[in-house]
C-alpha cells in the first residue's frame, strides 16, 4: 500500500476518534453498528480477529448524516448498504464530550 493509499484508510483506533467513539466502544461494536446504524463496512479485515481497515471518507459521510450535517463527502457505493438506517432517535453512543461540544458549537447552540 502506498502512503497516499493509506493516508485514505484508518484503522480501528483512528476510525473512532474519526467519528467521535472511543476505542474500546467502537471495537466492540463495529458489527452492529454496521448492521443496524448504517456504520460503513470496513473495506478489509472484517473476519473475526482480524484489524479492520476503513476508507476516511464513508466515515466522514456517516458521522455527517448522524449529525444533520450537509455532507461534504459524496456518499460511494462504499457506503450506501445502511443509508437507510440513519434514525438515531433514541441511540445512545458512548461519544467523546469534545466532539459533542464541537457540534453543539457548529449547530449554534455550544
Amino acid at each position: 500500500m502506498t502512503e497516499a493509499q493509506h493516508s485514505l484508510t484508518v484503522g480501528l483506533a483512528d476510525a473512532a476518534d474519526q467519528v467521535g467513539l472511543t476505542y474500546d466502544y467502537l471495537q466492540r461494536h463495529w458489527r452492529r453498528m454496521v448492521d443496524e446504524e448504517g456504520f460503513p463496512q470496513p473495506y478489509k479485515g472484517n473476519a473475526p480477529g482480524a484489524h479492520p481497515r476503513w476508507l476516511r471518507a464513508p466515515l466522514i459521510a456517516w458521522m455527517e448524516r448522524r449529525s444533520g450535517a450537509s455532507p461534504s463527502v459524496p456518499v460511494t457505493q462504499l457506503d450506501r448498504a445502511g443509508t437507510a438506517a440513519n434514525d438515531v432517535e433514541g441511540d445512545h453512543v458512548a461519544v467523546k464530550s469534545d466532539v459533542v461540544d464541537e457540534l453543539l458549537t457548529a449547530a449554534g447552540g455550544g
